[in-house]
């Protein structure tokens, strides 16, 4: 769903690891010797893990619906309509 695939997760994801990052800024003022610059942000590294969290939880979801006895039918949908808007 969209809270999984788009929405919650991604955000969560994101929001977790600019949290370390604020984390290691106010490090050496609870005794740390960390220097800022050296920890670098991959957004491609973080891009995977929001991909493989949401994947992981799709499965799980979907695992726990079949559980549930539901018919999952996968697929694409759209609206096609002679007349746009």
């Amino acid at each position: 769903g969209a809270c999984v695939l788009y929405d919650c997760v991604p955000s969560k994801s994101f929001i977790a690891s600019t949290g370390v990052r604020t984390e290691l800024r106010r490090a050496k003022g609870l005794g740390f010797d960390i220097a800022i610059d050296d920890a670098k942000i991959s957004l491609p590294e973080i891009n995977n893990r929001v991909k493989t969290l949401a994947a992981s939880q799709s499965a799980d979801i979907g695992s726990q619906l079949l559980n549930q006895g539901v018919t999952i039918i996968g697929g694409r949908g759209e609206f096609v309509d002679d007349v746009s808007g």
